[in-house]
Order: C-alpha cells, then sequence, then structure tokens
C-alpha cells in the first residue's frame, strides 16, 4: 500500500498511478502547486578580518602619536582611552575599511531545533579531528555527548 500524504491547506490534486512494468510496484505522481517564499535580503556591516595585514598594523601604529610619549604625557586616563580608540580605528579602517554586504536570508527549517544544532556542531567537530589525525586501523567509534 503506497500512501500520499498532503497538508489540509493544499488543494487537493489527483494522483496518477503509472505502471512502469519494472515490477509489481507503480509509480505514483502528483503535481505539489508549491509557492516558494519570497527571498529576503539584508545588509550586513562589518570588517574582513581576515584581510588584516598585521605588519602594516603594527607599522602604522609606531608611527601613531600612541608611540611618542611627549604626545599623551599631559593626558589623563579618559584622553588617553579617547587617543587609543580613535588612533586604532583610523588605522583599523586606513587598512581593512568598514564594508556592506548584501545577503539573503533563509528561515531555518522548523525541526531544526537546538539538538539537531548540537549534533551538527558534534559531526563537524568528529570530522575536524579525522582530518587532523591519521585514523587508518582504528576500528572503534566515540560518541561525544556534549561539546
Amino acid at each position: 500500500m503506497d500512501v500520499v500524504a498532503v497538508r489540509d491547506d493544499l488543494p487537493q490534486v489527483p494522483v496518477k498511478v503509472v505502471d512502469v512494468r519494472l515490477s509489481d510496484h507503480r509509480l505514483l505522481l502528483r503535481s505539489m502547486p508549491l509557492v516558494r517564499p519570497c527571498s529576503v535580503y539584508t545588509s550586513v556591516t562589518g570588517r574582513p578580518w581576515s584581510w588584516l595585514d598585521a605588519a602594516a598594523f603594527r607599522s602604522a601604529l609606531r608611527l601613531s602619536p600612541l608611540c611618542s610619549p611627549e604626545t599623551w604625557t599631559t593626558l589623563d586616563v579618559d584622553d588617553l582611552d579617547q587617543l587609543h580608540d580613535s588612533i586604532v580605528t583610523a588605522i583599523v579602517d586606513w587598512i581593512i575599511p568598514i564594508r556592506t554586504v548584501r545577503c539573503r536570508r533563509r528561515p531555518s527549517d522548523p525541526w531544526f531545533d537546538q539538538d539537531c544544532r548540537q549534533t551538527k556542531r558534534c559531526v563537524g567537530y568528529l570530522e575536524r579531528v579525522v582530518r587532523r589525525t591519521d585514523l587508518t586501523g582504528v576500528t572503534a567509534v566515540t560518541t561525544v555527548t556534549a561539546i
């Protein structure tokens, strides 16, 4: 017996039974008038930190007023904090400017709950461990319950 399960809110479309002549089973065909939701786009602003050139940051920091004591010896703690923040922000803006990226947001499936998310993280962890280690000849499987 074959079953075609359909939600109540979908229109009832007839099922066509096709004999494919390969076995005693039949092929069930049914058109599904499913409507895909419109894509939602959002803008995300951030810095591509992987582009940070540590040597350029270090050299710009050495040339800044933070590395010349005559600039900051007369400043109090609040002014030093403000000086530090403004100079470091200016250097980072110069090396890796802020950029805005438009990305498509996809809603999560209702069945993908916290347990699925935790299991997926655990599987990813175990895959990374396997890639880093040589496990040829190992027959035992270790179960990780919580990471």
